[in-house]
């Protein structure tokens, strides 16, 4: 019977040992699985929290599409404000300054504001965001080009053109000189041998626009004369339009803004100091006597003072300024001929030469300077000790002239 009890005691010692074994097993699992389920639940908890459709991803952006918002309001309250001020007209930048630092904050600590074009550029100092307000005091959230700037080359490819431009609008009555025989065409895009015409970033506008200026071309156009300063801007824009267009991208050519966007205050300083014949940049000269002519088209330039001999002077022309209204340097026009004032022609001297480098033109010259010449779709008056000068401006060498 002992021994019957001693034997029946080992093997339930046995069958212990081997549940005792058999449970810690199942534990042991049971802990991995736990441990597992766990990890994956750990696992979406995250991913909700983050990720691009994440909890806190989603706050973020909401609490930036709110802070936007608010952002956006006050910059329409302003512009509202500055159009009212004009009875709803232009907004000018001083108007427009008034009204967003009494809804935002001081200029230049909380928000900076800066011209771009026909528009405007309001970037908040705290977030950097920037908006954009256009002529109509529309509001627009401004487009950030990440990784381009001026002077990069672009890949362009305006529209197939084989007739180019003919030489029958390139006549001696248009374009004052009788050496354009022959027709211009598309100068070929850069290829492989490095030849052809090359396109490079000229400006990144705040909505994301961007200006290009292409290489100057291969074949050469001739001005002179009266008729060359009265329809060169326009032949010269109508040229670029015609060849070197695509779809709705409408090509012109560089004009004097162009380069003068980009102007620093060591450029202004040296184009404010520059003298010719006596006469500096900005001053006026009135000629009474000797040679009193000038290009039909001037009369219809903005400055421009012509006595006449009329004993009354016509809508938007000013006794003392001279014409009130017309045309910008840039402007385009056609006319033909020259006249002579009747007893006095007053002129503005706008003409100035510099070098097209980055201590006149910052990074700017990137783009604008070349080892050639090229004209700019701009006219110039140029004060001389007897006569006044009117011509079309250009580059050469890396140098502007007039």
């Amino acid at each position: 019977m002992r021994k019957n009890k001693e034997k029946i005691k080992k093997q339930n010692s046995k069958i212990m040992s081997k549940l005792r074994r058999k449970t810690a097993g199942i534990t042991l699992i049971a802990l991995v699985v736990t441990i597992v389920v766990l990890l994956i639940l750990a696992a979406v908890s995250i991913s909700m929290l983050g990720g691009e459709n994440g909890i806190i991803t989603q706050a973020i952006e909401s609490k930036d599409k709110t802070k936007i918002g608010e952002e956006k309001e006050k910059v329409q309250l302003a512009a509202t404000a500055a159009k009212g001020q004009t009875n709803w007209g232009e907004i000018t930048e001083d108007n427009l300054a008034e009204e967003l630092t009494k809804n935002i904050g001081t200029r230049d600590e909380d928000y900076t504001l800066s011209k771009e074009g026909e528009s405007f550029l309001v970037t908040y100092t705290d977030s950097n965001r920037s908006y954009v307000v256009d002529a109509n005091g529309n509001i627009t959230e401004a487009v950030k080009r990440e990784g381009l700037k001026v002077g990069d080359y672009i890949n362009y490819i305006p529209d197939a053109n084989t007739e180019g431009y003919t030489a029958d609008k390139l006549t001696k009555a248009i374009t004052g000189s009788s050496d354009n025989t022959s027709t211009i065409t598309q100068d070929q895009q850069y290829a492989k041998d490095g030849t052809g015409m090359t396109w490079q970033i000229l400006r990144i506008y705040a909505d994301g626009s961007i200006d290009l200026i292409g290489s100057p071309t291969s074949q050469t156009i001739h001005f002179g004369g009266a008729d060359g300063y009265n329809n060169g801007v326009t032949v010269m824009n109508d040229i670029c339009k015609i060849l070197y267009s695509r779809g709705t991208i409408k090509a012109r050519s560089v004009n004097y803004e162009d380069l003068e966007y980009w102007l620093t205050p060591e450029g202004e300083t040296e184009r404010d100091g520059y003298s010719s014949y006596g006469v500096q940049y900005g001053h006026t000269q009135t000629y009474t006597s000797g040679y009193r002519y000038y290009p039909n088209l001037y009369a219809q330039e903005i400055g421009a003072k012509i006595d006449s001999g009329l004993s009354g002077l016509t809508a938007g022309i000013d006794k003392e300024q001279g014409n009130t209204t017309g045309l910008g340097i840039s402007d385009e026009g056609i006319a033909s001929g020259y006249a002579q004032a009747n007893t006095s022609l007053t002129v503005t001297q706008i003409y100035w030469l510099g070098d097209v480098n980055s201590t006149n033109f910052g990074e700017g010259s990137n783009a604008l300077k070349a080892t050639n010449t090229y004209w700019i779709a701009s006219r110039y008056v140029d004060c001389r000790s007897t006569i006044a000068c009117f011509g079309l401006r250009y580059v050469i060498s890396s140098i502007l002239e007039r």
